[in-house]
């Protein structure tokens, strides 16, 4: 064997030796947020390109930084390279990306399929309440109001604490007009599944703050000038899209 290459394979394992492991660089980039993630999960993917963890790990990161098209070829290959890890989480990742680039129709089609992935899994239903929150949202942004609300209870019903659910059909009934409704949504987070607290005052909460509000003024609560003054402090106003990890709201 010619002395090179007998060096290089003498010196092989140490090379492999000085790579982190795939299970590591996921931890890590798990740990942080934005390029830094990225980069890491890019590594872990030129280690493992069959590793449908890592993609799905970058895609839900790319969707952090909204970008969307990323997220999708990402959350794509995850479910090419290994369709039984997490089907139903990736699935609705993968929902949530179509949702947020306008795709309404297939981001319906994404949550379903998580919807019956979740029902008929051995061990037990699990995201079910998610993935019928994220499949109301987007009826509710497709203008499909009462099958909107049909999901919406499904998810409070599989788990009543889930605060998007329940604060996203508390807009929705504000905007039917059913104000003593909408306040019993409110109450009932902040009286039963969260007692003692209340809406923090920052932007994401700034569409509740004016619905509630507005509801409180219809049925003659006195409070309702604060809640529309938090509203008024974020630029708040019906209509106006909110980002949070989950998708928009408005």
């Amino acid at each position: 064997m010619p002395f090179r290459l007998l060096l290089f394979c003498l010196l092989l394992p140490c090379l492999s030796w000085g790579q982190t492991p795939v299970d590591d660089l996921l931890e890590e980039g798990f740990q942080e947020r934005g390029r830094k993630a990225i980069r890491l999960f890019s590594r872990a993917i030129a280690q493992d390109p069959t590793s449908a963890k890592a993609y799905w790990r970058r895609g839900d990161e790319y969707y952090r930084l909204k970008k969307y098209p990323l997220a999708l070829a990402d959350l794509n290959k995850s479910l090419q390279v290994d369709s039984t890890f997490s089907y139903g989480q990736v699935t609705s990742d993968r929902g949530q990306a179509h949702e947020m680039m306008g795709d309404y129709a297939a981001a319906i089609r994404d949550f379903t399929r998580a919807i019956g992935y979740a029902a008929t899994d051995p061990d037990g239903p699990q995201g079910l309440e998610a993935y019928y929150y994220h499949r109301g949202r987007t009826k509710l942004k497709g203008r499909d109001t009462t099958s909107a609300l049909i999901d919406l209870d499904s998810a409070l019903r599989h788990y009543p604490k889930h605060y998007d659910a329940r604060t996203l059909r508390a807009r929705v009934y504000c905007r039917q007009g059913q104000y003593q409704a909408a306040l019993a949504e409110y109450a009932y987070l902040f009286e039963k599944a969260y007692p003692g607290l209340d809406f923090r005052v920052e932007p994401e909460s700034a569409a509740d703050f004016y619905y509630r509000g507005r509801a409180k003024q219809q049925v003659g609560d006195s409070t309702w000038r604060r809640d529309l003054a938090i509203a008024k402090r974020f630029r708040y106003y019906p209509g106006k899209s909110i980002y949070h990890k989950g998708g928009t709201e408005y």
